[in-house]
């Protein structure tokens, strides 16, 4: 059979400064990782998912006699791979287990961005390599979600390995090795280990053997394509199985389970309402073009720009028919497959979509890789005075997306770019901190404002009553004991509050703090004054 066209560099050679460039980005990255893990604070999800993390570790730990992980909330068709590493790592490491999960979820992030590098590196070099590291490790939202997000993180990092090895195993067909099928299997296998939606991943890879049989003479078949079957299908087994391995639910009919689950996600139920250029809509019903406008205003502008550029290159260069690009085209393709189809399928099947584009991170890498890819390409391209402007221009834009991020930091998940008037211009058109990460600020300046006594009323007894949006962890997490969560909001003194759903209309008194970046208030707390309006509230 015919291999396809394809000379990649191997990883290790290629310029000594593009290898040694990368190594240092990426040391310089984990060095940032350790020194700011401790200053995220606790989204919505994260107190249910250390919940269920915990759940599923008595599960093991009793011998599987402890059913409450097969039954918790809707978490329970989710794999528990991440949350029972995390609670495990918890009970290893003598620190805040909220920080720990921190910590652990911006290392799996790191993992993706390693895996972007040696995609990128494989289609094209080291120094596509070490431009796509460079590419996904500035993007704001892949960073503030690096430490918070258990579920989208932890997927994309695998979905973007298992794209490596996929393009591995299309690269040798019929003669692959063994171990890349099981490196597959594996990838594949801890991708869905998070979510069931990493399924995807098989259809590409009955994409990818179809290809190769379309390539292949039909003669040939039976010592190509057919000779890989067995093989492909243990690395679904393979896959499956590691899947399985920390999901109490699907312990209980392994193989009918996760299909039930993958049914339940395609048509999850609708949970509230959405902002987006300025227009509510249901969470259930969103716009068709839902994913590709949050990824345009949530984007470093130059990433999109190069991007753009890119695709304007290949354009010219299939209407030029330029045959020299072969071996890079079949990469593209490949790649601008994985970034449009899943998109192309949510926004058709009008899946229900929360919180801006999170669901849709597992894109990011490979869209990424396409920006490094376009960028080396356009720099090769350019006369020598135009490439050292270019370059000079980038440098440029770099410092200052750096100062802004820096200024952003906790926050790096309420970045926007300049196309929208970054977050001061997006602020009242767009969900900014819709998870309440930012009442770990909010709540530490209340501990430095608030007596340490509450005058005592023979009702309250002597802590200050506290109540507000979201989850209450998220705020009582790091109050002092002179507080308490009010079991009745009515007679709270204090409320954590943001724009979210309109909770600062909820919550009425005078407003005592508040968390802002840029000018922008993206928490508060608000001193009782008025009380709750108790229909509101509800």
């Amino acid at each position: 059979m015919r291999s396809e066209a394809s000379s990649p560099q191997p990883l290790g050679e290629g310029s000594t400064w593009q290898l040694a460039g990368a190594a240092l980005v990426f040391s310089a990255l984990s060095a940032c990782v350790a020194l700011t893990f401790r200053d995220y604070g606790i989204t919505w999800d994260e107190y249910v998912q250390q919940n269920y993390g915990e759940r599923v570790f008595r599960y093991f730990s009793s011998s599987f006699r402890d059913l409450s992980a097969t039954e918790y909330l809707d978490l329970y068709a989710y794999g528990g791979s991440f949350d029972l590493l995390a609670v495990l790592l918890q009970k290893l490491v003598r620190l805040d287990p909220y920080d720990v999960r921190h910590g652990l979820n911006a290392f799996v992030g790191l993992v993706g961005i390693a895996g972007t590098y040696r995609l990128a590196a494989g289609i094209k070099g080291p120094r596509a390599g070490l431009l796509a590291l460079m590419f996904l490790a500035s993007c704001p939202r892949w960073w503030g979600h690096m430490f918070a997000n258990p579920k989208d993180i932890p997927f994309a990092a695998g979905f973007v390995w298992a794209l490596l090895y996929l393009r591995e195993v299309g690269k040798r067909i019929p003669s692959v090795p063994l171990s890349l099928w099981v490196k597959l299997g594996v990838a594949i296998g801890v991708t869905l280990s998070i979510r069931v939606g990493g399924v995807l991943l098989f259809a590409f890879l009955g994409l990818e053997l179809a290809w190769q049989m379309f390539r292949t003479p039909p003669r040939l078949w039976h010592v190509g394509i057919f000779r890989c079957a067995p093989q492909a299908v243990s690395t679904v087994v393979i896959a499956w199985v590691i899947m399985v391995a920390a999901w109490p639910w699907a312990h209980r009919s392994p193989l009918a389970n996760p299909v039930r689950a993958f049914l339940l996600f395609a048509h999850f139920p609708s949970r509230g309402m959405n902002l987006m250029a300025g227009k509510e809509h249901f969470s259930g019903a969103p716009p068709y073009d839902y994913g590709l406008h949050w990824f345009g205003v949530t984007i470093p502008e130059l990433h999109i720009v190069v991007l753009v550029a890119g695709a304007c290159l290949a354009a010219f260069a299939v209407a030029r028919r330029a045959r020299h690009q072969l071996s890079i085209s079949g990469d593209v393709v490949r790649l601008c497959l994985v970034v449009s189809l899943p998109e192309l399928y949510i926004s058709l099947s009008k899946a229900t979509l929360l919180d801006e584009v999170r669901h849709s991170l597992f894109v990011l890498p490979p869209l990424m890789v396409l920006a490094a890819i376009s960028f080396d390409s356009l720099m090769s391209k350019l006369p020598r005075n135009l490439k050292i402007l270019g370059l000079a221009a980038c440098v440029a834009w770099g410092g200052d997306h750096l100062r802004h991020v820096v200024t952003l930091h906790p926050y790096e998940m309420v970045y926007f770019n300049r196309f929208v008037g970054r977050l001061n211009g997006a602020a009242d058109s767009y969900e900014t901190d819709y998870w309440g990460s930012s009442f770990r600020e909010a709540a530490r300046r209340l501990n430095e404002l608030v007596p340490r006594r509450r005058p005592f009323d023979g009702r309250n007894g002597d802590r200050w009553l506290v109540s507000g949006c979201g989850s209450p962890t998220s705020w009582s997490h790091y109050l002092g004991p002179q507080f308490k969560v009010a079991l009745d909001p009515s007679s709270a003194d204090f409320f954590f509050v943001h724009k979210r759903w309109h909770c600062d209309e909820r919550f009425r008194g005078t407003r005592l703090l508040s968390v802002e970046r840029f000018g922008v208030s993206l928490s508060s707390v608000v001193r009782a004054a008025e009380g709750i309006d108790a229909e509101l509230a509800k």
